[in-house]
């Protein structure tokens, strides 16, 4: 986690590579696991932030923790 403080529902994930493909792999399994922030910030192309809410379920934020680690880390 990058901003390790408290936070609401939303937080940024420093990944070990450009976020922007992972996002694009996990789309294509149909998981919107959030916004990388390297088109923006050309500094952060690693950094993805997530937002989680109350409709999601435990098993659904585990299911997609383990499917972004096993693509941001493959």
């Amino acid at each position: 986690i990058l901003n390790p403080g408290a936070t609401f529902n939303e937080f940024t994930l420093a990944l070990p590579k450009d976020a922007g493909p992972v996002v694009e792999r996990l789309l294509a399994k149909k998981i919107a696991s959030g916004v990388p922030l390297g088109e923006w910030y050309p500094e952060m192309n690693n950094c993805l932030t997530v937002t989680v809410t109350e409709k999601r379920t435990k098993t659904e934020i585990d299911t997609f923790a383990h499917k972004l680690e096993w693509q941001a880390c493959k």
